[in-house]
């Protein structure tokens, strides 16, 4: 094993939304090119494991990738990976370009550091998953009750994706993500285009060493611990007469062998159907992975009166003018 770590449609009324969800308006305005405003949610806090589940607009740092990577105005842009705000706003986020010799595509994104991996381990978080061709983002609570946490209008207004091939939350950056095949024998690259975890580390920790060359590592979760070892959630994707793409592992990098997740009162083996955790999902293909909880009251009450000061302000200046 390698560890080498070095229902919105798009409409926008700010003001509503932003008392609201109490979204702060002295956070500094980002554009992407499509001058399709971005709203960045400040301050950044931990969840709190348990039951409730946050809107989009609450939780902060979301990133995506698409199955064809393009930046936030749709252009194709290969290994690009996009923040969104929760009501339509994107602007680019990191691109892996420049690591690569070779223009790929990006697969799953995760943190080093995901911030609610063991609370969804341990069932005392949200799920968050996308599936193949399928521009929603779905959520499945402690309980099994499934819904849509973000249409595609509210992840891009301006380019809605017709698929969400990555995703991460939360944490503070996208450091850790994979390529779409996993084409060089790496199912899992670090932000400075480190290995840190081989197909043959997938295919071993799976129990069928002989896929090292089917291994498409297409969702994934990620926990480094202070002793250099990990904690993971992956999916892979189908391989034919054996898995079909709705598994969902978790392991703990080698010290025992992978297991299937057990969540939302079952088990995501193959046995598990995808399809029937919602009416729109029509795949049982999982292409991204991810988990929401609580935010913390204080710092939701800290959003709130942020947000009431912003609006202040500008009214203020809008009489003094």
């Amino acid at each position: 094993m390698v560890f080498t770590s070095s229902n919105f449609s798009g409409s926008r009324i700010l003001p509503c939304f932003i008392i609201a969800t109490g979204m702060s308006l002295t956070s500094s305005f980002a554009y992407a090119a499509s001058a399709q405003l971005f709203v960045p949610q400040t301050p950044v806090v931990t969840p709190v494991p348990g039951s409730i589940i946050p809107t989009r607009v609450q939780v902060p740092n979301k990133d995506y990738s698409r199955r064809f990577d393009e930046n936030s105005i749709g252009a194709a842009d290969p290994m690009q990976v996009i923040r969104w705000d929760g009501v339509g706003g994107a602007i680019d986020s990191p691109d892996f370009t420049p690591l690569f010799a070779t223009a790929y595509e990006i697969d799953a994104l995760a943190n080093k550091q995901d911030a609610l991996l063991d609370s969804v381990i341990k069932n005392t978080s949200a799920l968050l998953f996308s599936v193949e061709n399928d521009g929603n983002i779905y959520s499945n609570s402690i309980s099994d009750v499934s819904d849509v946490w973000a249409n595609p209008g509210s992840i891009n207004a301006l380019h809605p994706p017709q698929d969400v091939d990555g995703l991460q939350v939360w944490d503070n950056s996208t450091n850790l993500f994979s390529l779409t095949g996993n084409p060089t024998g790496v199912a899992v690259y670090d932000d400075l285009g480190g290995t840190i975890i081989t197909t043959s580390d997938i295919a071993g920790a799976i129990g069928q060493p002989e896929l090292i060359n089917s291994i498409d590592l297409d969702a994934l979760m990620f926990n480094e611990n202070g002793t250099g070892g990990f904690t993971m959630l992956f999916s892979i994707a189908p391989v034919a007469g054996m898995f079909d793409g709705g598994e969902i592992w978790t392991w703990d990098g080698g010290i025992n062998p992978a297991s299937f997740l057990s969540q939302g009162g079952h088990v995501w083996d193959t046995a598990h159907c995808v399809m029937c955790e919602f009416s729109t999902i029509q795949s049982e293909n999982i292409n991204a992975l991810e988990a929401v909880s609580a935010v913390p009251v204080p710092a939701a009450a800290w959003l709130f009166g942020s947000g009431l000061i912003g609006l202040v302000g500008a009214a203020r200046k809008k009489k003094a003018v």
